[in-house]
């Protein structure tokens, strides 16, 4: 079963420099295991880009979201009124 989260930009600017355990612990989780998915917007992605364009640490968002993207483990929601409409990379709706 997928396991899904979505990580707002406070969040995920502190993953470069990762001091607290829990984001540590964050970090690992998200990267080990592979039904972890992280989901995402248009609009976070442009966040992310924004804040943390320039993190070259392995644990930069940047960096996960990339690794998350050729896993497949990124999923991208799509805002329909209602509701949401999640996709996968592809554009197919899951």
């Amino acid at each position: 079963m997928k396991k899904d989260i979505f990580i707002d930009n406070n969040i995920a600017k502190n993953f470069a420099n990762p001091l607290d355990p829990e984001y540590k612990k964050l970090i690992k989780w998200l990267l080990t295991q592979n039904d972890a998915y992280l989901v995402v917007s248009v609009k976070l992605l442009q966040e992310y880009k924004s804040t943390c364009a320039n993190a070259t640490s392995p644990t930069s968002i940047p960096l996960i979201i990339d690794r998350l993207t050729r896993d497949g483990r990124l999923l991208k929601i799509e805002r329909q009124f209602p509701p949401y409409t999640i996709l996968d990379l592809t554009g197919a709706v899951l």
